[in-house]
Order: C-alpha cells, then sequence, then structure tokens
C-alpha cells in the first residue's frame, strides 16, 4: 500500500524527481543538503505503555537521524510538530521530558540544534513529526551510479537485526537488549562516514524489504547467506528478516567498508533480479516483509 500511495503521489506532482531515497538531496551553491521527515504516531509507532516519554522524544529524533546516516550524511538542524494528546494531565511536565529525550539522542550521536517547531493538542493520541535538516560531502543513494554488469558487488549490513521485532513480539517477556534496541536505536552515523561509494539504506522496515528495493533499483539479483545475518541466538531468522525496527544500514559497495559485514553479492549477470537465499536455497518471500499500512 505504501508504494502504491507513494506511486500516486509521484503521478500527481509536478517535479517528483527528489521523492525515493531516504532523504531529499538539494543542491545549493555546490553544496549537498539533505532533508527528512518522519511521523512518529501513539499507537501505531509507539506505546505509551513501555515508552517513557524521554524514550518517545529520542527514538522520535533518532529515526530520522538514521535517515541523514542512511545518505552519509550529518545532521545540522531539526524542527519538531508536536501534538499533544489532550488526555495528558501535566503537560509541561511531559514537553519538558520528551526535549530531553531528543536532546540525549543529539548529545550521543550529532551536533545537531533544534531550531523550531509548532505545538498543538488533538484528541485520544500524541503525533511528533520531525524534520532533520543535514549535509553530505556526496550523498549514497539508493541506487548505484555506473554499474558494470560484470561485476560482483559485496552486499554488506552494520550491527544486527530482529531485536526490535523480538520485544515487539514479547514485550513483557524480551530480553532487556531488545527493549533497549526498540526504544532507543542507534543512528549509524560513524559507521556511514566511511562510504564513499555505493548505494545505501537503513532497513527501517526490515532487511529483507531494504534488500528487495536495492536488488529491484539497481535491477539485479542479490544473493545472501542468511547463516551470515548478524543476529543474537534468541533470535529468529524471519525475526531478522522480516522484523523492521531495526535502523540498521544495508549497501551495495564495491567494498565492504569498516564496520560493515558482508552477507551476500549483488551482480547484473544473467539479467536475474529479486533476492535469493544461498544457505536456504529459496526465494525470499516479498509478501512477509514489514508493511506501514
Amino acid at each position: 500500500m505504501e508504494d502504491l500511495l507513494i506511486k500516486s503521489i509521484c503521478n500527481t506532482i509536478k517535479d517528483p524527481s527528489f521523492i525515493g531515497d531516504d532523504c531529499a538531496v538539494i543542491n545549493i551553491k555546490e553544496q549537498e543538503f539533505l532533508l527528512c521527515l518522519d511521523n512518529f504516531v501513539e499507537n501505531t509507532h509507539f506505546s505509551s505503555t513501555y515508552f517513557s516519554v524521554s524514550d518517545i522524544g529520542y527514538k522520535s529524533l533518532a529515526v530520522n537521524f538514521s535517515d541523514i546516516a542512511a545518505m552519509s550524511g550529518e545532521a545540522l538542524y531539526v524542527l519538531v510538530g508536536l501534538s499533544l494528546n489532550k488526555n495528558i494531565v501535566n503537560k509541561e511536565q511531559w514537553v519538558k521530558e520528551f526535549y530531553q529525550g531528543m536532546q540525549e539522542c543529539i548529545d550521543e550521536h550529532s551536533q545537531a540544534k533544534i531550531i523550531g517547531g509548532d505545538l498543538s493538542a488533538q484528541n485520544s493520541f500524541t503525533t511528533v513529526s520531525v524534520t532533520v535538516i543535514g549535509q553530505a560531502q556526496k550523498a549514497i543513494k539508493r541506487k548505484l551510479d555506473n554499474i558494470n554488469p560484470n561485476k560482483e558487488y559485496q552486499v554488506c549490513v552494520t550491527g544486527k537485526f530482529g531485536n526490535s521485532k523480538n520485544f515487539l513480539d514479547n514485550p513483557n517477556k524480551a530480553f532487556a537488549q531488545d527493549k533497549q534496541y526498540h526504544l532507543r536505536p542507534i543512528p549509524r552515523f560513524k559507521e556511514a562516514s566511511q562510504v564513499k561509494f555505493g548505494a545505501m539504506m537503513d532497513a527501517s522496515d526490515g532487511l529483507a524489504a531494504s534488500l528487495l528495493q536495492l536488488a529491484d533499483l539497481n535491477q539485479g539479483l542479490i544473493e545472501i547467506e542468511s547463516a551470515l545475518i548478524p543476529k543474537d541466538e534468541h533470535i529468529s531468522l524471519e525475526q531478522a528478516l522480516y522484523g523492521g525496527e531495526d535502523y540498521e544500514l544495508v549497501g551495495i559497495f564495491s567494498d565492504c567498508p569498516q564496520n560493515f559485514k558482508k552477507i551476500g553479492v549483488f551482480t547484473q549477470k544473467d539479467k536475474k533480479q529479486g533476492l535469493y537465499d544461498n544457505t536456504n536455497k529459496i526465494q525470499i518471500d516479498k509478501s512477509l516483509e514489514f508493511k506501514h499500512f
């Protein structure tokens, strides 16, 4: 459904050329600026039953930072739209704790500055809308430049997968590290800064979905060894592949960047396309991928 809606938007507006990557890239005086926006909606993206208010602030910014990192950029400025649930009793304290969480995220991962936004109220639930403005020396997009059809490229990832999904599957029984991984994901700025060439995105929609998108956009075949996917022992392969909410980086590179792990290869030979698991000798099932709608 999300892909269908994006196609509809692109067919409606006059210039859809900025749409399709983790961020829009704007060239101003030979500088590449990155702009991204994410909505963070109560009972869709977070639940107040296990998110503290500061966790809400932290994650609503971290997911945007992850988009900037996916373009190999650095975050500069933050704008925050906050529509508070009218049922919140002490709104002043809530807002204070929310921005404390945001500031923690900035202090841990960036030198960005919060420069403004908007405040309002609504019935029944809280909505957060965060815009981040960043900058890159050369933005790394989801599509490779000048693909060599005879070359075998490396498919590599950061971090580990499936912990967030395991927490959502078992919120009362999950490991503490799974809860932390879900509530406070790590934007991979450090790892992304090593990437100078390639195609890259973050795995917010799940590893399988990200790999399928990269294979489709670059019109080739990604073959992975699922046994190489970094995951903890208590995480199932299905959780690691299809879970979503991981915010790790996934990419196609000539050589595996520092602090990434190779899990497969990308080629355009034989004109095959899609995603194949060599470990289990199966085509990855697109129908199981994470869905927003």
